[in-house]
């Protein structure tokens, strides 16, 4: 047994002392947690993965916003593109409306009034000016120039006194404006042959096959041509007795 005092000093003894050093590698391995890492996409990379296996996962998130960004600048380009076509478009149907909108219109026009203004007239009854390229007149064997002023031999040679005539002659790229006559032929002034040459006019538009043919331009150069037979019959003149009665 051991005598009672004895065992009064060895409960009195303290504990042995720990080695500090191994006491903070227990409590290091003890405490020890898991270190992660952000990744790129918002989640977590756990710090057992591999560096190959991070920059994976950086290349497929930077791949997936490189898609994007081409989604993106495509449909760009694709609306940038449909709003040129729809520009070219509008365009184009502006220009066709303003060229129908100035569409010149020549015509013809014989006219019996009984006076000095009794002649040929050439009117533009568009809404748009009209430019002249050329001008001919013809009986069907012979054609004669209108732009050099061959009115006195056409009047020649269908045996009529040019004399009794006032003319003009179309200018090429002369302009005819519309709702705006031009007078090719018109009756003299002169009164002491107003009888004479109200004979020789009333020859003139009795001329059968005369044709005045003209081509022409509008401002935006689209070309028309007219060619027309302006000669009156027996019949329309029997239907107006006051211009008869001038004529005989």
């Amino acid at each position: 047994m051991i005598p009672p005092r004895e065992a009064d000093e060895n409960l009195g003894k303290a504990a042995p002392e720990t080695d500090p050093e191994s006491k903070d590698a227990d409590a290091n391995s003890g405490d020890r947690k898991s270190v992660s890492s952000p990744t790129s996409d918002g989640g977590d990379i756990s710090s057992d993965q591999s560096p190959q296996d991070r920059l994976r996962e950086q290349d497929r998130a930077q791949a997936a916003s490189v898609r994007s960004g081409n989604i993106f600048a495509a449909a760009a380009v694709f609306i940038s593109l449909l709003a040129l076509g729809v520009s070219i478009w509008q365009g184009i149907l502006s220009r066709e409306h303003n060229r129908l909108s100035l569409a010149p219109h020549l015509q013809v026009s014989p006219r019996l009034q009984g006076d000095g203004e009794t002649g040929l007239y050439l009117e533009n009854s568009g809404t748009g000016s009209a430019f002249i390229q050329s001008a001919t007149i013809s009986d069907g064997s012979k054609v004669f120039d209108l732009t050099a002023n061959e009115w006195p031999q056409f009047l020649q040679h269908l045996g009529i006194n040019p004399q009794c005539f006032r003319n003009n002659w179309l200018r090429p790229a002369a302009a005819i404006l519309a709702g705006k006559e031009f007078n090719l032929l018109k009756i003299s002034d002169a009164e002491v042959l107003h009888e004479y040459c109200s004979v020789q006019m009333r020859q003139f538009f009795l001329q059968k096959g005369v044709k005045l043919t003209i081509a022409y331009t509008s401002i935006y150069e689209d070309h028309y041509r007219i060619s027309e037979e302006f000669a009156f019959k027996e019949s329309d003149l029997a239907n107006l007795p006051d211009f008869m009665r001038i004529f005989k």
